[in-house]
């Protein structure tokens, strides 16, 4: 008796060594593990070991050589250790208050971390490595809450600020069809006033891949202006816009169907152009019972780096101009509107020469 006491005893401060021991070598070492592996200065205000498998990191902060750093609260990860047994691991990350500034210049976004695409260079969303191969699954389940992202582009003049926040992440990966599902959505401002909000829900492969859906929901035409005003000048332009586009990217082709609704669309009266009182004309002509525009505009083209988003945004623009003047003057024929055909096809081409 007094034999297995001591064996239990012996194991129990063996197992309470090994915890110290570990605790104190991941605090002394895993700042400088990761700071290697992100190239960037990695700091951590806690180091927690959780039983039976899992690891608290609190006070997170990584500084990339360029650019602003990131902060976060806290993460946490939890190994099943039954999981272990049957060689599917299964891990849980849960990432709590993570924040960040993110610019993007005229030369393209500013991304520090080595496994970004550097502005203007290749092999970005969509496009699979050149070596073939997915990236090893490190966890099942990955939770993000109460996160925080802040968009400076200064690449529009006057810059703009986006701010999205919160932001709920949830992604779950299945290791055996190397597929993940996520689900997002978060709160969009633009100078300290929310003006949407943003849901995303889809499925991707680890060979970049992916199949989903991306709404924006009432987002204010007016902190658009910078976006749409190389279109349309500096006219100020009111009303709400709701964006549902579903997408299949694959090896770095899109294809997407997006449903864009207009309401309350005004242009300021006085100006006898496309986007002034012939605007305006258009408007009434374009809306329907509801008092509202819509129209389904679908985008394609190669995505390799983070500005082929803006090119396949503008030209979406562009073609929604072209279908709204088309539906217009159909409109025009069937309900003999006061404006001619004519008339208003010499007011739009005018408009768009300026």
């Amino acid at each position: 008796m007094k034999k297995l006491q001591i064996i239990l005893i012996l194991l129990i401060a063996a197992l309470a060594a090994g915890w110290w021991f570990a605790s104190n070598w991941l605090k002394a070492e895993l700042p400088g593990m990761l700071s290697q592996a992100l190239a960037a200065e990695v700091t951590l205000k806690e180091t927690n070991l959780r039983f039976p498998l899992g690891l608290e990191l609190k006070g997170i902060r990584i500084a990339p050589k360029t650019g602003e750093p990131v902060t976060a609260d806290a993460l946490t990860v939890q190994a099943n250790p039954l999981s272990l047994l049957s060689g599917q691991p299964q891990v849980t990350l849960e990432l709590d208050r993570p924040s960040w500034r993110l610019h993007r210049t005229a030369a393209g976004f500013e991304w520090p971390f080595p496994t970004g695409t550097p502005a203007g260079g290749k092999g970005g969303a969509g496009v699979p490595s050149k070596e073939g191969k997915a990236p090893p699954i490190l966890f099942t389940l990955l939770s993000v809450k109460n996160g925080s992202l802040a968009l400076v582009d200064e690449a529009v003049q006057p810059t703009v600020t986006w701010s999205l926040q919160p932001i709920e992440v949830t992604v779950r990966m299945d290791p055996a069809s190397q597929s993940a599902h996520w689900q997002v959505q978060s709160v969009v401002s633009e100078g300290g006033k929310e003006i949407g909000a943003i849901t995303s829900e889809g499925e991707g492969k680890l060979d970049g891949s992916a199949k989903g859906s991306f709404k924006i929901r009432h987002s204010a035409l007016q902190q658009l202006a910078p976006y749409i005003r190389p279109t349309i000048g500096t006219v100020p332009v009111s009303g709400r816009l709701t964006l549902e586009s579903r997408f299949d990217l694959k090896q770095g082709n899109l294809q997407s169907d997006n449903a864009i609704a207009a309401e309350g669309l005004v242009f300021p009266e006085g100006d006898e152009t496309l986007f002034g009182t012939t605007g305006n004309r258009m408007v009434k002509l374009l809306r329907d019972r509801d008092g509202v525009i819509r129209l389904n505009i679908p985008v394609s083209g190669r995505v390799e780096t983070p500005e082929d988003w803006g090119r396949l945004t503008s030209a979406a623009v562009q073609e929604a101009l072209r279908r709204a003047l088309t539906k217009t003057i159909q409109n025009v024929l069937t309900d003999k509107a006061e404006q001619t055909v004519g008339e208003l096809l010499n007011k739009a081409l005018e408009s768009i020469n300026r």
